[in-house]
């Protein structure tokens, strides 16, 4: 019996030490694992910008709700490249309106410019067009952000200009963000209205 019970002292002991060891490998790992995972979802919120004075690390635009001023931006850079060129550049600022409206809702914008021939006629009255954009106003409450743009196209020929006001409602939805469209918006249910700056806002 002696002999039995120092033998199974020296066995739980080494079972005790075992269990131990066991039980720290563990925490390690999972000590490790969780400071691995910081480390990766660091990599993957943070992106680093080269600038003149070096490169710094700046959080991805992607992941934060944009500025109403980015909202204008968009809008008027839409309104820009959509309503205002010559012959020379029509093809290619249509081509970056597409960029920061719903494809198919551009697309119709830009059947109706080429049923009124509108390039054919900056080449036979040697015109071209810019764009006056007068206001443009958001909601950014809630997504998708409600919104209201008010502007004049101004078509100049040789001897004379010609204006026309335009307005439209739209909706703004959030995408990501890339060169040709670096406020990461949306344009979507773009619709034309009579030019009416409204008081107070809309909605």
């Amino acid at each position: 019996m002696d002999f039995i019970q120092n033998y199974v002292k020296p066995y739980g002991a080494l079972r005790t030490v075992a269990l131990t060891a066991l039980v720290l490998l563990v925490m390690s790992n999972a000590g490790w694992a969780f400071a691995f995972w910081q480390m990766l979802q660091k990599s993957v919120e943070q992106v680093y910008v080269v600038g003149q004075d070096g490169s710094y690390p700046a959080r991805l635009q992607d992941q934060t709700a944009p500025s109403i001023f980015e909202g204008r931006n968009h809008v008027k850079r839409f309104m820009e490249f959509m309503f205002a060129h010559d012959a020379d550049n029509y093809d290619t600022r249509i081509e970056q309106a597409l960029h920061l409206i719903d494809k198919a809702e551009g697309m119709s914008i830009y059947k109706d410019f080429e049923a009124h021939q509108v390039r054919d006629n900056y080449i036979k009255h040697g015109s071209r067009s810019i764009m006056i954009c007068d206001a443009v106003e958001l909601d950014m409450s809630l997504e998708p952000y409600q919104g209201q743009v008010w502007g004049r196209q101004r078509v100049i020929y040789k001897d004379e200009q010609k204006e026309m006001p335009i307005s439209a409602t739209f909706v703004l939805i959030r995408t990501r963000r890339s060169e040709a469209n670096p406020f990461g918006l949306l344009i979507r249910q773009w619709k034309f209205i009579p030019y009416q700056k409204q008081e107070g806002g809309i909605g």
